[in-house]
């Protein structure tokens, strides 16, 4: 039997720590890691600025080196390849291989290596050119190029051994101060929370439980695991009540949400966190996954949530006003992508806290694909794809109040077809439809993304140049555009000649609106067909 003066004296105190080190609970194995893991990361950070360090002083060597082979052997190297003294040359090259970690000097005359010494790069590293120029008559002449280069390898090998070195040492002190942490934490914190959790486990399955107590000596005065023994017996009784009123206001909210099980939206109530609580028949119908397979599970998780706006901002209207409304798009069992138009509302407990969140779902994909057409019948060129002349109108505005708020520039190019009647009236207008097609994919190819290509009706089109400090670019663009379509298009076994005539006018020179920018590119480019075909004319203004 041990004798009470050794369990309480210094070797039973040593006893009991080494005890605790060698039986660890997980919350002190757990505490140790992250010393460990603390402790390794700041050393790892120090050990990699004084490597990374030592490796750039490396490399800073190696530059100084560079400017010394410019400083004091160029000279020399110009002078004996000027002579072209092939001995001397060699004798300089060796010299410059001498420097640490240099791997190539070579001579190069007219493109072709004439001496060379050193394997040359094999990995990263740099490598210079110095231009060898000789002053003869008055003149510098080019006589050839001084190429070195010098390996980072031999600077990664002496980081990666000081590495080593560090690393080791530093794991060392890692593990030792872990390892007193470890048994320290363990006897005097681990096992009593170890306690504190079996309690709460004990409780977790039972109506009623007694106090919990440690087994410990009590302490003279109060400590903080005394503190939370007494906070969780007092939590104790709080809980359970929590739990009965839980489990009754569940109850009534179930009873309410059976009553719009027969709903044809989808219905859905999820808890604060994102559970989902409720899943009626036209969930399943909208989703086609199960109520069985939905409950519990996190909504915006399984449904693959893409929100109008941030959660942030929709969370703050709700807890604002109570209720929310928009279209989410949504992701069925079967991976299609739906639209649902949302409701959204927060539903209180009896003390006026929020405790769910009612979503009332309807898809309306059908009718947004419906009226995403009518959109784009409306606005768009039914055979180029462009933008038509409404579209036009709102994007040409845009630009307009875009460049007026930063005292820039747009220019507008008319763009008429010259000889369209004519490949209408012999190949016939699938021929022209064909033509206009080609033109149109011309016209955008001549472009940036940023600037506008629309088509006005018949052979018409009108190209936006947005975004301008200046006119530099117009008349460039507008060449760009005159080559691209005197180009021969082929429609079908026929080879088309098409030319173009463009008329210019600038914002704000030549107007400031829409209407009046395209009136005065049109008038200029009557004018410019007037005299002759195939032109570029600038609208003038009286």
């Amino acid at each position: 039997m041990t004798p009470p003066s050794a369990r309480s004296g210094p070797e039973g105190r040593l006893r009991r720590l080494l005890g605790a080190v060698l039986q660890p609970g997980p919350l002190a194995r757990r505490l140790a890691l992250r010393v460990i893991l603390f402790s390794s990361a700041i050393a790892l950070a120090i050990t990699a600025v004084e490597l990374t360090d030592g490796y750039l002083d490396d490399v800073r060597k190696i530059d100084q080196r560079m400017v010394q082979i410019r400083d004091a052997h160029l000279d020399s190297v110009i002078q004996n390849v000027w002579v072209a003294d092939r001995e001397r040359i060699d004798t300089l090259l060796v010299g410059i291989m001498r420097l640490p970690d240099f791997v190539l000097a070579e001579i190069r005359v007219a493109g072709r290596t004439e001496q060379r010494r050193g394997p040359g790069l094999s990995g990263p590293g740099v490598e210079r050119t110095f231009e060898l120029e000789y002053l003869h008559q008055g003149r510098l002449q080019n006589i050839g190029q001084l190429v070195v280069a010098a390996s980072y390898a031999g600077a990664r090998q002496r980081v990666l051994e000081h590495a080593v070195f560090l690393l080791l040492s530093n794991a060392l002190k890692t593990l030792l101060v872990a390892f007193f942490i470890f048994g320290l934490f363990q006897r005097l914190v681990g096992r009593h929370l170890e306690k504190i959790s079996a309690y709460a486990k004990a409780q977790a399955h039972a109506q009623e439980a007694p106090p919990l107590r440690l087994d410990r000596a009590e302490p003279a005065g109060a400590d903080e695991l005394g503190a939370l023994v007494t906070d969780i017996n007092h939590l104790r009784d709080e809980l359970v009540q929590l739990s009965r009123t839980q489990q009754q206001q569940l109850a009534v909210l179930g009873e309410q949400a059976a009553l719009l099980e027969l709903a044809h939206d989808a219905i859905i109530v999820r808890d604060l966190q994102g559970c989902i609580r409720f899943w009626n028949h036209g969930a399943e119908t909208t989703y086609g996954w199960t109520r069985a397979q939905a409950l519990g599970r996190a909504m915006h998780q399984l449904l693959q949530t893409n929100l109008p706006e941030s959660l942030v901002n929709i969370e703050d209207t709700l807890h604002r006003t109570g209720r929310w409304e928009g279209q989410v798009g949504h992701t069925t069992q079967q991976g299609e992508r739906i639209v649902v138009a949302s409701r959204w509302a927060l539903k209180y407990d009896s003390g006026g806290a929020p405790q769910a969140v009612l979503e009332i779902n309807r898809d309306v994909t059908e009718r947004r694909l419906i009226e995403e057409r009518i959109e784009r019948l409306a606005h768009t060129d039914a055979l180029t794809q462009l933008p038509n002349r409404l579209k036009l109108d709102e994007k040409l505005s845009q630009a307009i109040e875009a460049a007026g708020r930063h005292q820039g520039m747009l220019a507008v190019l008319f763009v008429d077809l010259d000889q369209f009647k004519q490949v209408n009236d012999t190949l016939g207008h699938d021929a022209g439809d064909q033509l206009l097609v080609e033109v149109a994919q011309r016209l955008k190819a001549c472009v940036r993304g940023s600037d506008i290509v629309a088509r006005l009706g018949s052979d018409e089109f009108v190209v936006v140049l947005t975004s301008l400090k200046n006119d530099a670019v117009v008349l460039p663009t507008t060449a760009k555009v005159l080559e691209a379509l005197r180009q021969p298009f082929e429609i079908g076994v026929h080879q088309v000649q098409s030319d173009c005539t463009i008329g210019v006018a600038l914002f704000p020179t030549h107007g400031e609106d829409a209407r009046t920018l395209i009136k005065r590119a049109d008038n200029a480019m009557y004018l410019g067909k007037s005299q002759g075909r195939g032109v570029v004319r600038f609208h003038v203004m009286d």
